[in-house]
């Protein structure tokens, strides 16, 4: 466990944010190159105890330390987390029966969250990090922003922003050059790989679900009305 002293020594970084915004790879990434106190979690409850006591001492103390926090589009958010927990979502592995593209989006019509997504931010950053993240300016034309919360240095970035520059920005946020990607929990080496390629090129959603996305403090603070209009045009 680290001690007040490697605190000061070594900020501790935490990569924090809602599932499936390609943070796995992130986390792997960060651990092969910066080392320290490296704490992955989309919810405080998840923390190791470790993860945990670190990030009271820094508050305690008012010791800097990093938070990392990828977004992505809440409907290319959610059908990937329908299909990487379609187990727990729909009550049986993928594989078990073959399922045409129509029963997988009347799977996630019925079965799925959608507004896990939206509410995630007032859920659970803002009550650990005191930032109003959502209410607060980004710069949608770069997609990435970083904010200073007391002792905390806050980097959120768009996960469509081009990965190289992602690593770029990372990188120069934490003062630490990244080499390469490590690949983690990538679809496409999932089983249900071809099912969800096809999903995201040919399934078509309700008018009424991509509104009620797009409309969200989430989907606006993140993405200009163009972006959402193109996003929409693609699955309507």
């Amino acid at each position: 466990m680290p001690t007040t002293l490697d605190l000061i020594r070594r900020p501790p970084i935490f990569v924090f944010q809602m599932g499936k915004v390609g943070s796995s790879a992130l986390m792997a990434t960060l651990c092969r190159d910066v080392g320290g106190s490296v704490e992955h979690a989309h919810r405080f409850v998840k923390f190791s105890r470790e993860g945990a006591e670190a990030l009271v001492r820094c508050r305690r103390w008012r010791l800097p330390y990093f938070v990392v926090c990828p977004v992505r589009d809440p409907i290319a958010r959610n059908v990937s987390a329908f299909f990487e927990n379609f187990e727990r979502v729909v009550g049986e592995p993928f594989g078990v029966r073959p399922r045409t593209r129509d029963d997988l989006r009347t799977l996630l019509l019925e079965r799925f969250n959608h507004c896990g997504a939206l509410d995630w931010f007032d859920a659970e950053f803002r009550p650990l990090f005191g930032l109003d993240a959502l209410a607060q300016p980004f710069d949608k034309a770069r997609r990435w922003q970083i904010y200073r919360v007391r002792s905390a240095r806050i980097l959120i970035y768009r996960a469509d922003l081009e990965r190289d520059l992602q690593r770029d920005v990372v990188g120069a946020f934490l003062g630490r050059p990244l080499g390469d990607w490590i690949r983690r929990n990538e679809a496409a080496d999932k089983d249900y790989a071809g099912a969800y390629a096809d999903f995201r090129a040919n399934a078509r959603l309700p008018p009424v679900l991509i509104q009620t996305l797009h409309r969200s403090r989430f989907a606006r603070a993140f993405w200009t009305e163009q972006e959402l209009a193109e996003i929409a045009a693609r699955w309507a």
